[in-house]
């Protein structure tokens, strides 16, 4: 969004559209759960320390914080399991580079917090969607710390192992990839650098 922009969400339906969320509300992110009451959503503004994002409740409108379980782990939420029961979070400690991965939590509550990926360096992984089994989690591995190009996609088991890379080398892959309905092909789309 360019500088000044202020994102809205609204919803329609048989009766029409109406607005969910005021302008600048929310921002940057809108994942919808499997059984499409809730979507996950990024405050508006600042959100504090540390970040996380909310639910937000399709029928009322409602904003609930996702409860967080560690007080200097900042959790983005970036995917729901395929039964809507966990949240793949893009996490990092400001004060720990080290903490930097992939994480999963229960979505009820924040609770049986795991970490699935570590990537030293600071750079982040950003986890894109689950397989629709739930067995698996596609994610982005950005090349640098700060930087979303360049970055390549990666495979993990919901249990933390077998994490492999998926793409090759040229040209990178752009971070928002999805799984296939059957769970067999993943589709992405590549960063064209244009010459000027």
């Amino acid at each position: 969004a360019a500088p000044g922009d202020a994102q809205a969400l609204w919803i329609t339906g048989e009766t029409g559209a109406r607005e969910l969320t005021p302008p600048g509300a929310v921002c940057c992110l809108d994942r919808l759960s499997p059984d499409g009451r809730r979507m996950l959503v990024m405050p508006g503004g600042d959100p504090g320390f540390p970040v996380t994002g909310d639910f937000l409740d399709l029928r009322t409108g409602q904003l609930t914080r996702i409860p967080l379980q560690d007080a200097t782990l900042n959790l983005v939420p970036q995917a729901w399991s395929a039964d809507g029961s966990r949240i793949a979070f893009e996490g990092w400690d400001d004060s720990d580079p080290s903490r930097t991965g992939v994480y999963t939590a229960r979505a009820s509550d924040g609770g049986h917090l795991r970490r699935l990926t570590h990537h030293a360096g600071g750079a982040h992984d950003i986890p894109l969607d689950y397989s629709p089994d739930g067995r698996q989690l596609v994610f982005y591995r950005a090349a640098a710390p700060d930087s979303d190009l360049g970055g390549r996609l990666w495979v993990v088991d919901a249990d933390g192992t077998g994490a492999h890379r998926i793409t090759t080398a040229a040209p990178p892959t752009a971070p928002s990839p999805r799984w296939s309905p059957d769970g067999t092909r993943i589709l992405f789309a590549t960063e064209r650098l244009r010459s000027h």
